[in-house]
């Protein structure tokens, strides 16, 4: 009986220890689009490739094409072809919103209420085409600043209190995006603030953070309990962080597409870390890849911040 037992028991053992073999899909690579053109810079988006599950590597995932055939039509008219130009990839998987770009055009900004079409052929490849418009501008007002008293965030005293005022065009569906830029002497960051503003409906996390506190560099937010509205938008920011330089704060009068794709990017970087979770699928507006090209109308206004 004790060797039957024993018998036994090394099957178990034997059947525990083989690999089970998962049977993945490989459907081939496409093209990645990714790119938010804005009135405020000069056309650039982001050409890569997408990755099969088996055999990613780090180094793969951030594969930038530079050979790629990249074509800009304004209004249906054939624009001209984005040039390739170096970047560090390395830092891509960190800016998941304002991604670098690795392809632009040098003397071209978007113009509001045109609209844009980007085609880009890569032999082996499908080609990967999207479309989109630039909003309406919808221009900065006014800003306020006063000091209030909040607490410290692991270093950051967010000490400063902005009231960004707009007006909301009224009878139609709109969507923007807030973020504000320091510049101190000839270079330029995305400033890390915090809203909790009633309206703010996303939050652009910067994937850095400060002990457990993730800062954040950017809100979205529609117009649905603002339509025709003029509103004043509450932020704030650590004064001891951003001194000594000018603020920009930028309204971006954003597309729907991009709005979606935001809220779905959050929602997967929700999930992602649970395998038993509904997959997240991210928004994508490209057609035969992957990816978002997007639209933005940005208004600006600045502030010359110093302390003593």
């Amino acid at each position: 009986m004790k060797k039957i037992l024993a018998y036994l028991l090394l099957i178990l053992l034997t059947c525990s220890c083989q690999k089970a073999e998962v049977d993945i899909p490989d459907t081939g690579r496409k093209l990645v689009i990714n790119g938010l053109i804005t009135t405020d810079s000069l056309l650039n988006v982001l050409i890569s490739k997408s990755h099969y599950a088996v055999g990613l590597n780090w180094e793969s995932r951030f594969y930038l094409f530079d050979s790629a055939n990249v074509s800009i039509y304004s209004n249906n008219t054939f624009l001209d072809s984005l040039h390739y130009w170096s970047t560090d990839y390395k830092y891509y998987s960190h800016n998941y919103v304002y991604p670098l770009s690795n392809y632009r055009f040098g003397n071209a900004y978007p113009i509001p209420g045109n609209e844009y079409k980007i085609i880009v052929k890569k032999q082996g490849y499908p080609d990967a085409t999207a479309t989109t418009i630039i909003p309406r501008l919808v221009k900065i007002e006014k800003v306020d600043t006063s000091r209030t008293i909040v607490d410290a965030f692991y270093g950051l005293t967010f000490d400063m209190n902005c009231k960004i005022e707009f007006t909301d065009p009224p009878g139609e569906q709109n969507f923007y995006l807030i973020n504000m830029v320091a510049r101190r002497n000839l270079t330029h960051e995305y400033m890390y603030f915090e809203s909790k503003d009633p309206i703010i409906e996303e939050e652009l996390p910067s994937h850095s953070s400060r002990g457990n506190y993730i800062l954040t560099y950017g809100y979205a937010f529609s117009d649905k309990l603002i339509d025709g509205k003029k509103y004043s938008l509450n932020v704030l920011f650590a004064s001891n962080f951003y001194s000594n330089c000018t603020i920009y704060f930028r309204l971006l009068s954003i597309t729907e597409d991009y709005f979606k794709f935001i809220q779905t990017m959050n929602l997967f970087n929700a999930t992602y870390t649970d395998p038993l979770s509904e997959p997240v699928m991210v928004y994508s507006n490209v057609s035969g890849g992957y990816g978002i090209f997007a639209g933005a109308a940005v208004s600006t206004d600045s502030i010359i911040f110093h302390t003593k």
